[in-house]
């Protein structure tokens, strides 16, 4: 089945506005993979990991019966920790995947290891090669970022929404990837095996996802793996509907609050992440439902919801 690389959705659009905005997307791509002043050349390691995960992904989509086009050496641009400040002032990312124009940006000299900076680069592929949707303001003539796997953007309503989890469905398969093919990748790379680790950014998020995989599981009857490969396939493909089946495992507005599930280290997402993993860990569903909502109460005066104020901006990810 093919992938489609991506959507454009705007109101009032017509086909062949759908078709201009789509071809303006693409030359904008291809405009992003010329080297930037600074821009490092890339090491012989760091080609060698792009042919990796090029070869890991292919056999990961092919297994959920999808299409892989191949990510471009050019999408991925390297520098050294200055000239990195330079053109990202202010940005605590070491890497980062830039959605408006497609590629990856990483910060050299900053990996602890060749397996942990393999791995690093694998995330922010899956984030490249992940379902993505663009939202078209007509008026304004822009166009941003408006879902990138599950994650979900809405620059009209100022929500974001989905992306903790979408951030350890990506690490998730980086991880499994990693740790299956580590001995080839560390040969493959001639790192020193007992020098070689590999963490997450994400370690809260994943164990949010590992549990709402096995209490979907337990309700609809499925295997595990099965549960996580209907997870990866909405990945990558952009359907979401299966997330239906967290509302059923969970009870009502389970999905709600997974959908809240924040990717940041902020003292408020800290604490948000702590009541979403107390609610998780409920066994009795009407209690479980009570505390829901008390959460949804909590957060609902600091969520930000300007109708009608339009950002069109570029959604950057780790």
């Amino acid at each position: 089945m093919n992938t489609k690389k991506f959507e454009i959705i705007g109101k009032d659009l017509s086909n062949e506005e759908r078709g201009v905005f789509s071809e303006r997307v693409r030359e904008g791509i291809i405009k992003s993979e010329e080297r930037l002043d600074g821009e490092l050349e890339k090491t012989e390691l760091e080609i060698k990991m792009v042919g990796l995960i090029n070869k890991y992904l292919k056999q990961e989509l092919a297994g959920l019966d999808l299409e892989y086009e191949e990510v471009r050496p050019n999408q991925l641009h390297v520098f050294s920790p200055e000239s990195f400040e330079k053109h990202f002032p202010g940005l605590h990312y070491n890497a980062f995947y830039h959605s408006a124009n497609d590629q990856i940006y990483i910060r050299r000299g900053t990996q602890a290891n060749e397996l942990e900076y393999f791995k690093q680069v694998f995330h922010e592929t899956i984030h490249l090669v992940s379902f993505h949707k663009f939202l078209v303001d007509k008026k304004s003539d822009r166009t941003g970022t408006y879902r990138l796997g599950y994650a979900n953007t809405d620059p009209r309503l100022e929500s974001d929404t989905f992306s903790g989890l979408n951030e350890a469905v990506v690490d998730k398969i980086a991880m499994d990837a990693t740790f299956k093919n580590n001995k080839e990748i560390i040969s493959t790379l001639e790192a020193d095996k007992d020098k070689q680790t590999v963490t997450t950014w994400y370690p809260r998020q994943l164990e949010v996802l590992d549990i709402i995989l096995r209490k979907v599981a337990a309700v609809s009857g499925e295997d595990i793996v099965e549960v996580w490969k209907k997870f990866k396939y909405g990945e990558f493909h952009g359907n979401m509907m299966y997330l239906r089946n967290i509302e059923k495992a969970l009870g009502k507005g389970g999905l709600r609050i997974i959908a809240m599930l924040p990717a940041g280290r902020s003292p408020d997402e800290l604490s948000l992440i702590k009541d979403i993993m107390g609610y998780l860990n409920i066994d009795d569903k009407k209690s479980r439902e009570k505390m829901a909502q008390q959460i949804l109460d909590k957060n609902l005066e600091k969520q930000l919801v300007r109708v009608g104020s339009v950002r069109l901006g570029s959604l950057q990810t780790k």
